[in-house]
């Protein structure tokens, strides 16, 4: 195995053992939303922390940046998100992870995704294919139409993108009948699961790219396709993305734009 998807792995677990410490919804329900913020800022920095001891006890000389979209000059870096679904670790709903990923000459190379309360570890490196808890992860096949699931990622903050998010679902569901939409609340795990198969597609718009890599990468490792709203590789740019097998990214890319 790759010693720094080792250093990943191990990161990732010493950060979920601390998180899971905290997984009580009594600690988070009869607080304000402040009092919530403060609390859940504590954990996430907490996690960071140890994070970024264990990487820095291996690799001293790398770069270590939050999820959070930068122009990176340095030939390496680590990007690490310690909670991605923070609203559903506050109301104690189990579908969040640890991202950390590794990034070469602005190359995404190696990334862990980790998902502490059912202990399951995405993991890939360029080329190497993906893995979920040690074993090879591949992409879903389906070419059934009329019973996949889409997820989209509704990350709304204005009317605007409601009525986008709104536009894009009454596009699927008339093209094709689509009923199965998910939206589990934390954009990393909903790729993760595209990697895996357990989601066939998934769309988004407004797409923080820095804080998906990792997961993009699981799902290009896994054999799927990622593109934007016009068929293109350009979804860092554009930050609409569109993932699944090739048959099915057709068929969302087909249905969005007709």
């Amino acid at each position: 195995m790759h010693p720094i998807l080792n250093v990943a792995i191990h990161a990732a677990k010493i950060a979920g053992k601390l998180i899971i410490q905290y997984y009580n919804y009594d600690l988070f329900n009869k607080k304000t939303i402040q009092e919530n913020k403060i609390i859940i800022s504590k954990i996430t920095k907490k996690a960071e922390k140890l994070i970024t001891k264990t990487i820095y006890k291996f690799y001293p000389q790398h770069v270590i940046l939050n999820n959070q979209n930068k122009k990176i000059k340095k030939k390496i870096y680590w990007v690490i998100n310690p909670i991605n679904g923070i609203h559903n670790f506050i109301k104690n709903f189990p579908y969040f992870v640890i991202s950390i990923s590794v990034h070469i000459n602005n190359n995404t190379e190696v990334a862990v995704i980790y998902e502490p309360i059912c202990n399951e570890m995405f993991t890939c490196i360029r080329g190497r294919g993906a893995q979920l808890n040690g074993y090879r992860l591949r992409i879903g096949t389906t070419r059934n139409i009329h019973a996949e699931s889409i997820a989209i990622s509704f990350f709304i903050k204005e009317k605007k993108t409601f009525f986008k998010y709104i536009n894009l679902v009454q596009k699927l569901f008339l093209q094709k009948n689509i009923k199965i939409f998910r939206s589990i609340g934390s954009t990393i795990l909903e790729l993760a699961y595209v990697a895996a198969g357990r989601i066939d597609g998934f769309l988004q718009t407004n797409l923080n790219c820095m804080n998906t890599a990792g997961a993009i990468l699981l799902i290009q490792e896994a054999g799927g396709l990622i593109i934007d709203f016009w068929g293109t590789n350009n979804y860092v740019k554009s930050r609409n993305i569109i993932a699944g097998n090739p048959y099915i990214v057709k068929f969302i890319l087909h249905s969005i734009n007709t």
